[in-house]
């Protein structure tokens, strides 16, 4: 295989933001930054909304499910306690700071693989990060995705 193909093919970065999440506001100038140093092209999309958490019957859960239950609920709860603080609507916050750095979402092109994260047991965050065939959720996997770059 032509390795210039591969190579090609990683300059693309897909994002989904998920426009209910708090934390994808602050991502946003972390890809940018990405995008500019490495002439990356990133591909935004919208996340569906997620879902209101559901507690599943915990005597089926195994271990790993419990904790999963556990970080998300955690979360949740940290998020309902900032928001109260806050002035104005996350959503529309993001918007419009992708719009004024000309970003386009793409809202009703959002992928097959990509609905799923909304409903997924144990999805914490947004954005969501597509690196051909891996997947990152969380800013936290920037310095990792431009390591992974060539």
């Amino acid at each position: 295989p032509d390795s210039r193909v591969e190579k090609t093919a990683l300059r693309t970065l897909d994002v989904g933001i998920g426009l209910d999440d708090p934390e994808s506001y602050p991502a946003v100038a972390g890809v940018l930054e990405l995008a500019q140093d490495l002439d990356l092209a990133v591909n935004w999309y919208a996340l569906p909304a997620r879902q209101q958490h559901h507690r599943p019957d915990s005597e089926r859960q195994d271990r790993a499910a419990r904790h999963r239950r556990y970080r998300l609920e955690n979360r949740h709860r940290d998020q309902r306690r900032y928001l109260q603080r806050a002035d104005g609507d996350c959503a529309s916050r993001i918007r419009a700071l992708l719009t004024q750095h000309g970003i386009a979402l793409r809202e009703g092109e959002v992928a097959a693989d990509w609905a799923g994260y909304a409903s997924l047991d144990g999805y914490v965050g947004s954005p969501v990060f597509r690196l051909g065939e891996e997947t990152f959720v969380g800013r936290q996997h920037l310095p990792l995705i431009r390591a992974r770059l060539p």
